[in-house]
């Protein structure tokens, strides 16, 4: 497993976390929500990123492997490149 998947798995574990204590903290209920909502964002940016990042490495993978796409080799490796600096910029979140 890499660097990148290996952030994945702990980033995706840390908002769990968050997620779970932020249900169980006694805190105000109108507090609580807004909280909530915010994580729940970033809980969805999260997965569209991994989720982008995943389909980039997948694109990347049938270029390499001489698939016809639409478009070059050049644009899926910095669409990765992209994906992954987004995910790490996420993940400083939590870190």
């Amino acid at each position: 497993m890499n660097d990148i998947q290996s952030l994945i798995l702990e980033i995706s574990a840390k908002i769990e976390a968050a997620r779970q204590q932020l249900v169980e903290a006694s805190i105000d209920t109108t507090q609580k929500k807004k909280r909530l909502q915010m994580l729940r964002a970033v809980q969805q940016e999260w997965q569209l990123r991994v989720e982008c990042y995943r389909r980039a490495c997948h694109d990347l993978r049938s270029a390499e492997e001489g698939k016809q796409l639409p478009f070059p080799l050049e644009h899926y490796e910095r669409q990765k490149e992209k994906e992954e600096r987004i995910i790490r910029r996420i993940a400083g979140l939590f870190q």
